[in-house]
C-alpha cells in the first residue's frame, strides 16, 4: 500500500445551513432541497480535496473527525451540529464510494469563529481489533458487578413498590353520593 493511502485527508466544508439543525422545522420540501444542495456541495468539495475511491482503496473503515467552527458566538449543542452534518457526511461518503456505516465519526467544537467544518479522514486502525472476518461484530466483554454476587444481596429492588406509608389509606374511606356512602367493597350505607 502506498504512503498516500495512510495519510490524513482533509476537506473544509461550509457550516451546515440552519435549516439542517434538528430543532428547526422547515417545510419538508424546503428541507429536502437544502439537504440535497449541501450533500452535493460536500461531494464536490471532497472530490476536489482528493477524497476519492482510489485514495482509500482497501480500507474497510474510516475515522472521520469533524471540527466545527461556528459562524458566530451563539451557543449551539454539539449533538445538533453533528445531526446537521448528516447530509455533509453523505456527500463525503458519495465522494469516497464508501457507505457511511463504515465511518467512525468523532467531533470537536472550536471556540474560534469561522463558519466552517474541517473534516479529517484517516484509515481506521481499530478495525482489526473490533471485527473478525467479514463485518461480524465481536462483542466486548462487560465487567461483572460482583456486589450482587456476594451473600448479602437481598434483591429488594425486585419487590413490589410499597410506596409511602399511609399513601393509600384514603382509599379505605367511602365516597359520598347524595345521602349515601359508597365503599370500595360494594357496601352502600345511608349517611
Amino acid at each position: 500500500m502506498s504512503e498516500a493511502k495512510n495519510q490524513k485527508m482533509q476537506v473544509t466544508l461550509p457550516f451546515p445551513p440552519k435549516e439542517l439543525n434538528p430543532n428547526q422545522k422547515p417545510h419538508w420540501a424546503v428541507l429536502a432541497r437544502i439537504k440535497k444542495k449541501y450533500r452535493e456541495l460536500s461531494w464536490v468539495l471532497s472530490l476536489k480535496s482528493g477524497l476519492t475511491p482510489e485514495a482509500i482503496e482497501g480500507w474497510k473503515q474510516a475515522d472521520v473527525h469533524l471540527n466545527f467552527f461556528a459562524p458566530d458566538r451563539r451557543a449551539r449543542d454539539g449533538d445538533n451540529m453533528l445531526a446537521a452534518m448528516k447530509a455533509g457526511l453523505d456527500g463525503i461518503s458519495d465522494a469516497l464510494g464508501m457507505d457511511d456505516k463504515h465511518f467512525k465519526v468523532t467531533f470537536d467544537v472550536s471556540d474560534d469563529i469561522g463558519g466552517m467544518v474541517k473534516v479529517t479522514v484517516t484509515k481506521s486502525l481499530s478495525m482489526d481489533n473490533n471485527y473478525k472476518s467479514g463485518n461480524t461484530r465481536i462483542p466486548k466483554a462487560r465487567p461483572i458487578n460482583t456486589d450482587i454476587l456476594s451473600g448479602d444481596y437481598d434483591g429488594k429492588e425486585l419487590r413490589p413498590y410499597e410506596g409511602r406509608p399511609g399513601a393509600n389509606d384514603a382509599l379505605a374511606l367511602p365516597s359520598r353520593i347524595g345521602n349515601e356512602l359508597h365503599y370500595r367493597d360494594g357496601r352502600e350505607v345511608e349517611a
